[in-house]
């Protein structure tokens, strides 16, 4: 089984480690796998060296693009594509080939009719496509395709490798808040910052994350904000490759799995959720539908849930001790580390995965 793995965008490693994660536990099994990188190339920040082949394609113009992948698809069984613009005619280049159209979450630019028109595209997207994945019912059911094309679902996964139980936590003088994540106008994490100002002393927010270039100027804004409400000396914005992240969420007193309220975030799961957990740290989450269902899924009281305003986020910070300390209970702590291995995404790709790209070149 040969199998191609389309990114499109920056590509995964530095920020979003899926692609990255669904190609090397492949490569682990025995499958012939190879990743295509559409768009900005950035290598591998940590330590371990790619052992499969990597294409980049920089050009700007699409049609370039079309022609140089018309010469590699053919040479390949399956390819798995996570969208990104204009790439929906693949299918059509290389018809022997299966084509898997992989979708991760709705739009979301915080402006409503946008979102919707966009959401409405992204239907059409696997038109011409052998299967269209998505990481749950509620998100096939936004974004189920115009036509017959087959739904599968695949959840996400947490990079088992990088986020995996921490040293047991260590009280400290101060206690450290992690977000980690986009940091991008459409999280609106200025809410992180008012948040902060109202916190006693002793709490410290870092903001680990970063987006596209364009983004730089709202991490700018984000400090500049918390200047004048006298909480800056209190907060960190860094970056860092996803490998490092797993040190910091060790010094968490509690990690922040922040979304705003919008419709548009309703049925997304946020990966951060599970990574947290993963490293046996507790997590203060927005009450959103997937949320809530995520919270009875895995038992009550395993995430602590905000309606997403300030003062409720304040609340819960401050009133969280007890939450914290049944959250470290050694038998809740060896029950959650038992949930969450089908979560992994070495679990995902044996289970899951390499079961589908079986099942569609079989026809099935």
């Amino acid at each position: 089984m040969k199998v191609l793995i389309i990114q499109h965008g920056i590509f995964p490693g530095f920020g979003f480690p899926l692609v990255e994660e669904y190609a090397k536990h492949l490569y682990r099994s025995g499958v012939d796998v190879s990743v295509a990188v559409i768009g900005k190339y950035s290598p591998h920040p940590g330590a371990e060296p790619f052992r499969y082949p990597v294409y980049s394609y920089e050009d700007s113009n699409i049609i370039q693009i079309y022609m140089k992948l018309r010469k590699i698809l053919k040479a390949f069984d399956i390819v798995h594509y996570f969208p990104g613009k204009g790439m929906e005619f693949m299918p059509l280049l290389s018809p022997n080939t299966k084509f898997i159209f992989n979708r991760l979450s709705v739009s979301v630019t915080g402006k409503p009719f946008r979102d919707k028109i966009l959401n409405l595209m992204k239907r059409f997207q696997p038109i011409f496509a052998d299967c269209a994945a998505f990481n749950d019912e509620a998100l096939a059911e936004a974004l189920r395709p115009i036509g017959g094309t087959r739904v599968q679902l695949l959840p996400l996964g947490y990079a088992n490798d990088l986020f995996y139980p921490c040293a047991p936590y260590q009280e400290r003088k101060d206690r450290i808040l992690i977000y980690h994540g986009a940091v991008r106008p459409q999280r609106d994490l200025d809410k992180l910052i008012e948040v902060l100002k109202k916190l006693p002393m002793e709490y410290k927010l870092k903001i680990i994350g970063g987006g596209t270039t364009a983004d730089e100027k709202y991490r700018d804004y984000l400090g500049r904000k918390a200047k004048p409400l006298g909480c800056a000396e209190r907060l960190t914005m860094t970056k860092m490759p996803q490998d490092r992240i797993r040190a910091e969420i060790e010094k968490a007193y509690l990690c922040l799995s922040y979304v705003p309220m919008w419709e548009c975030y309703q049925d997304q799961f946020v990966t951060k959720t599970l990574e947290y957990l993963a490293c046996h740290r507790p997590v203060i989450t927005t009450a959103t539908r997937y949320s809530k269902r995520f919270s009875q899924e895995i038992g009550e009281g395993r995430i602590f849930l905000t309606d997403g305003t300030i003062d409720d986020m304040v609340r819960k910070i401050v009133n969280a001790e007890e939450y914290i300390k049944a959250f470290y209970l050694q038998g809740n702590l060896q029950s959650l580390t038992a949930h969450l291995s089908k979560y992994s995404t070495e679990s995902i790709v044996k289970k899951r995965l390499l079961p589908l790209y079986e099942s569609i070149l079989r026809g099935n």
